[in-house]
């Protein structure tokens, strides 16, 4: 009995730890982010009492009661009253609208996605140092920045731990084969559901993977048919039908953040702003595991004035500067590019290796589903721009989740390439000290940066 409690004491201090350097790392971001531009605020029509399961901000509209509507009624009624806050008061409305008392929220709720980020590593049976690394990643990733913008942010972090109880209850699930498991699986899928629109990512990366395991059991399994493919089909068709009056008035807009390339005259050019889209978020993904600053040109980041230093450029007129503004375009063909080669070498394995699909296809098909939803969105040239071009993990935060797996799958895989027991230490010791440098160091840059409109 001894034994087994010091078994759960030293299983459980790495999650603990990973939480407390994770809340450490975003505790001093706190200190020092300009509370000016990073302070968490709602958009005025979020701050209305809320009495249904809808944000109505026209043209836009967000079903979310498991999301945004609960968060924003607890602290209109509890805890802004708690702080002495007046919601009544007119005259101190933006009191109440700017909400630097959600920045601890923010901070522990990183830090739970981080843990849960491991329990998930090692529920598909990922080392201790290898799930550690996959919860760091994600736990410091400087995307995560945006939460201390936007009120509505809030709604990501608890997607991403729906998400992933959702699927640990469907790992449980397809191992063991008990029906209590589904009980879990599909409270959190009605969760999901609730949570924020962008819960389809992680449907059709579900609907895929359920694809997958039928394939790799070279059988019709019915289990699997109704649980996870049948089933989630049907809750997503009631979703969409309480949601597409909205989304169509909404899309149709075409000044609006979620138009549509369908509008475009012709297909190469809806295809060409999708694939730059694609490249777009898996650079942002990937980017602060490979470089230590921004994915822009070093003349934004240090705000040189390349007229004065690069003269000749100015016979172009007013494309003088043209390249360096957009320098992120080639960052991201460069990762994207990189990514592919990578998903190439990953199939070639896969085939050789079938029984490594189960656990070790969820990272990679992840990332690739986790911007379904945003691939067919007009191209938006302020994802190429700073300091906005570093804040859009809000798109695709199933896609650092899904990178944090497939990171956390490789370094599963150092004992069998790396058998000294030192090296291996220093390698993944070497690897976080690494994350938390390039993290630090580029949300450091983002700070100093100011828009180009500025």
């Amino acid at each position: 009995m001894k034994q087994f409690y010091r078994d759960r004491i030293s299983e459980w201090r790495w999650p603990v730890l990973l939480c407390i350097i994770v809340w450490s790392f975003w505790g001093i971001v706190a200190t020092i982010m300009p509370r000016a531009e990073f302070t968490p605020k709602y958009f005025p029509c979020e701050t209305k009492p809320v009495r249904r399961i809808w944000i109505d901000c026209t043209p836009w509209y967000r079903l979310t009661p498991t999301g945004l509507v609960p968060v924003t009624t607890i602290d209109r009624k509890f805890f802004a009253p708690l702080l002495g806050i007046d919601v009544t008061s007119k005259e101190n409305k933006d009191e109440f609208i700017r909400a630097p008392r959600f920045i601890p929220v923010y901070v522990f709720l990183i830090g739970v996605v981080a843990g849960m980020t491991y329990i998930l590593s090692r529920k598909i049976a990922f080392s201790v140092p290898a799930s550690f690394v996959a919860g760091l990643f994600i736990g410091l990733h400087k995307g995560q920045l945006i939460f201390f913008k936007f009120m509505s942010t809030i709604v990501l972090p608890l997607m991403v731990i729906y998400g992933i109880i959702l699927l640990i209850f469907w790992l449980k699930y397809l191992e063991y084969r008990r029906k209590r498991y589904l009980i879990g699986y599909y409270i959190f899928f009605l969760l999901l559901i609730g949570v924020w629109e962008q819960w389809v990512n992680f449907l059709l990366f579900f609907l895929l993977y359920s694809v997958l395991m039928i394939y790799c059991e070279k059988k019709l399994d019915k289990a699997i048919i109704v649980n996870g493919l049948v089933m989630p089909l049907l809750l997503f068709s009631a979703y969409m039908i309480m949601k597409y009056p909205t989304m169509k008035v909404e899309s149709s807009n075409i000044n609006a953040e979620a138009a549509y390339v369908f509008s475009y005259p012709s297909v190469p050019l809806m295809i060409e702003d999708m694939a730059v889209n694609a490249s777009l978020h898996i650079s942002d993904v990937i980017g602060s595991l490979l470089f230590p600053w921004p994915r822009y040109s070093q003349a934004m980041i240090y705000k040189y004035d390349m007229d004065k230093y690069n003269p000749h450029n100015l016979n172009a007129g007013r494309w003088s500067k043209y390249h360096y503004y957009t320098l992120t375009d080639w960052y991201a063909g460069l990762l994207f590019a990189g990514f592919l080669c990578v998903t190439v070498i990953l199939i070639i394995y896969f085939r050789r290796y079938r029984a490594e699909i189960p656990r070790g296809v969820i990272g990679p098909l992840m990332v690739y589903t986790g911007f379904a939803a945003h691939l067919p969105i007009m191209y938006r040239v302020w994802m190429t721009l700073p300091p906005s071009g570093e804040l859009v993990a809000y798109k695709h935060y199933f896609s650092i989740l899904g990178f944090s797996i497939l990171l956390g799958w490789l370094v599963n895989k150092i004992p069998a390439i790396i058998k000294n027991i030192t090296v291996k230490r220093a390698a993944v010791i070497i690897l976080c000290a690494w994350l938390i440098f390039c993290n630090y160091n580029i949300i450091l840059i983002i700070l100093s940066t100011t828009s180009l409109t500025d």
